[in-house]
């Protein structure tokens, strides 16, 4: 068995919440820049329900993997009224 740095995991948690905001700050920065002031209006609007959407999402896929079921993903998909 190979033995693993004390440091590796949190090395590579740091790579990842770099990587991460990154993605998640240029990202909402294209696109305000490319949509303009009404995309920052909808993304403050509707935010906190991206956030419940995506950690539901990340969630399902994380016990699905852990337990080798298949994926549903018309459970993830709701209609906003």
């Amino acid at each position: 068995m190979q033995q693993v740095q004390p440091n590796t995991h949190f090395r590579v948690f740091l790579l990842a919440t770099v990587i991460a905001r990154s993605i998640r700050y240029f990202g909402l920065a294209a696109v305000v820049y490319y949509a303009g002031d009404k995309a920052e209006q909808l993304i403050k609007r509707y935010k906190m329900k991206a956030v419940i959407a995506i950690t539901v999402a990340v969630l399902r896929f994380m016990v699905a993997f852990k337990f080798n079921q298949p994926i549903s993903l018309s459970v993830l998909v709701t209609q906003s009224t």
